[in-house]
């Protein structure tokens, strides 16, 4: 009786924690883009993101597009940054419609990160199988 009063519990705090989350949740995290369609009133905020992809790049200014809507970064044209690079970023709100950015980060060999990862993946598992077989009978992995 009393796991099952336990696990009734448990859903109900988790279901109140979703209920929380749907409704102030929204309210506490604001979008780049919700941000920039009301300059006037979060003019001077600091806003962070991170791994967006860069679809141009426009003398000062470095356009994303995260989730389809565009957004201007003014950076250091010194950065080198270049198109399809992943930054992330934490600049303040302008008047005029883009994010100063103080700081950037670009994220360089990205695709070797995760080739890298796969290739221990893969290693881990070919030394699982070694020593372990699969039993249809228990359903279970045993060890050889």
């Amino acid at each position: 009786m009393l796991r099952i009063t336990s696990i009734i519990i448990l859903f109900f705090a988790i279901i109140a924690l979703c209920v929380y989350a749907g409704f102030v949740g929204s309210k506490l995290e604001l979008a780049p883009w919700q941000v920039l369609e009301e300059t006037e009133k979060y003019e001077g905020m600091v806003i962070e993101s991170g791994y967006n992809r860069v679809t141009g790049i426009l003398d000062q200014f470095v356009v994303i597009a995260p989730y389809g809507h565009q957004i201007s970064l003014k950076v250091d044209p010194a950065s080198g940054i270049k198109p399809n690079d992943f930054v992330s970023y934490r600049g303040k709100v302008d008047r005029d419609g883009y994010i100063a950015v103080s700081e950037i980060y670009i994220h360089r060999s990205r695709t070797l990160k995760y080739l890298s990862s796969l290739i221990a993946a893969f290693a881990v598992a070919i030394w699982f199988f070694r020593q372990y077989r699969f039993s249809l009978k228990r359903f279970s992995f045993e060890r050889k």
